[in-house]
């Protein structure tokens, strides 16, 4: 993955993480998860994963 901004890729990961856990998911998952998501944020240019 080529980093584009890191703009909002905390606040993504935060979010992200926060939701994860909310739903019940064990803290492994929801990190993995976030880190995802602030890794799909960091490839786009808007810093944001809305289009």
């Amino acid at each position: 993955m080529t980093v584009v901004n890191t703009i909002g890729a905390g606040d993504t990961h935060c979010g992200g993480l926060l939701v994860a856990l909310s739903q019940g998911q064990p803290l492994l998952e929801a990190v993995t998860q976030a880190n995802r998501l602030a890794g799909y944020v960091v490839g786009m240019e808007s810093g944001s994963l809305l289009r």
